[in-house]
């Protein structure tokens, strides 16, 4: 993949599960870095249209145990490409039809057999799937998050009745976190640390 914003797109389309054109307006404003993760708000999207939901801030993992899948990376590519980014008020990414259109190039350069092997077609293959296939890998998970965590995460309405009773739980969305991150839910590196620097490094004069 050529395009690095192309590749953060992806990634974090994925990561935060949110439509394409929510993953655009995202502005580097609404980004918060923490000790062990990365934190973003989404004031709005198509099921909450007036910003009123409690749901805003999704954490965000480091993967370094598989850096292809790791959304720490797919920034830091973003940003060493894109060096006159300006933080104040710019959006995080730009041009969401570049995305789209990679998208159908994908789908177009796929061979029929390639297509059935991966029960994948035009028709069944879109900007959306990224947000569904993550929320398919939380929901169907074996010991993963509650369902309705991640259905929070995706910004799911969850009905008149559901939507006064069921809240999101302390620590439920970093669990989805983690597991969006590509973490392995049954082994240790599920709590894996992304890489942790001084802020500055010592320099003897025998360096």
């Amino acid at each position: 993949m050529a395009d690095p914003s192309i590749y953060c797109t992806h990634i974090f389309g994925w990561n935060l599960m949110t439509r394409p054109d929510s993953t655009y307006k995202v502005k580097w404003c609404h980004f918060t870095m923490h000790d062990d993760h990365i934190t973003v708000t989404i004031n709005k999207h198509k099921a909450d249209q007036g910003g009123e939901s409690d749901n805003k801030i999704k954490n965000i993992f480091a993967n370094p145990s598989d850096p292809i899948q790791c959304p720490f990376l797919a920034l830091f590519l973003l940003l060493i490409t894109f060096t006159d980014t300006s933080f104040d008020g710019d959006n995080f990414l730009e041009n969401e039809k570049v995305y789209n259109r990679w998208m159908k190039k994908v789908i177009d350069e796929m061979t029929e057999h390639e297509q059935i092997m991966h029960s994948i077609t035009g028709k069944t293959l879109g900007p959306y799937s990224i947000r569904k296939g993550a929320l398919s890998l939380c929901t169907g998970a074996p010991g993963g998050p509650p369902p309705a965590e991640s259905h929070l995460r995706a910004g799911h309405h969850l009905g008149n009745t559901h939507h006064r009773y069921i809240f999101g739980s302390s620590g439920g969305d970093e669990m989805v976190g983690r597991v969006l991150c590509g973490g392995n839910l049954h082994s240790s590196t599920f709590a894996m640390l992304p890489p942790h620097f001084p802020k500055e490094f010592p320099i003897s004069d025998a360096d």
